[in-house]
C-alpha cells in the first residue's frame, strides 16, 4: 500500500500522468515533500519545470485555487530554483536523476512523503549486468530508505527493457 508500480508501454503517456498527479497534489497541497526522479537530473528538472510553469500559468488553476507561484512563498523560501520548489500550497518539490542521493534529503522536518520514479531506464542503462545491479541498488538502499518510515509512499512507472531490472522486481 505505499508501494505504487505502474508498467506501461513507450508512448503510453506515463510523464504525463506524473506531471498531472504532482500538478494535483500541488494544488490541493496533499504532500508536505515529493521528490521527483527521471532517468537524469536533466530530465527531472524539466518535469517539476513544466509542472511550475502550469501551477503559475494556468487560468484554471488561477480560477480555482488562486495563484500558485514564488512570489507568496518567497519571504520563507526564496526564489524558485530550477531543482526545487516550495508551492504557496505547502508542497516542496525536489528533482533528482536517478543515482543521485535523495537519502539524507529534508525540508523542514520532513523526509519525502511521496517519491515519483519516472522511467528509471534508457536503452542503454540495462545493457550490461553491472549497471542493471547500481540501479536495482539505488532503487533500494537510497531511494526507498529515503522515504518517511510512516507517510513514505513511491509511485513508480516504467517500462520493463530487460527481465532484470527494478519494474520486474
Amino acid at each position: 500500500d505505499r508501494l505504487l508500480a505502474e508498467i506501461s508501454f513507450r508512448g503510453a503517456a506515463k510523464t504525463t500522468r506524473s506531471k498531472i498527479i504532482l500538478t494535483y497534489i500541488c494544488c490541493f497541497g496533499l504532500e508536505p515533500f515529493v521528490v521527483y526522479c527521471a532517468n537524469t537530473n536533466a530530465f527531472a528538472v524539466n518535469d517539476i519545470f513544466d509542472v511550475r510553469k502550469e501551477l503559475s500559468s494556468n487560468p484554471h488553476i488561477k480560477f480555482y485555487f488562486g495563484e500558485i507561484n514564488s512570489k507568496k512563498v518567497k519571504s520563507e523560501d526564496g526564489e524558485w530554483s530550477k531543482d526545487a520548489y516550495r508551492t504557496s500550497t505547502g508542497v516542496n518539490v525536489l528533482a533528482r536523476g536517478v543515482g543521485q542521493a535523495i537519502r539524507s534529503a529534508l525540508k523542514s522536518s520532513y523526509r519525502p512523503t511521496l517519491v515519483f520514479v519516472n522511467d528509471m531506464y534508457a536503452k542503454d542503462d540495462v545493457k550490461t549486468e553491472y549497471t542493471r545491479a547500481q540501479f536495482k541498488k539505488w532503487f533500494d538502499e537510497d531511494m526507498l530508505k529515503a522515504v518517511d518510515d510512516i507517510d513514505g509512499k513511491v509511485y513508480f512507472n516504467g517500462t520493463i527493457l530487460h527481465e532484470d531490472s527494478v519494474p520486474v522486481y
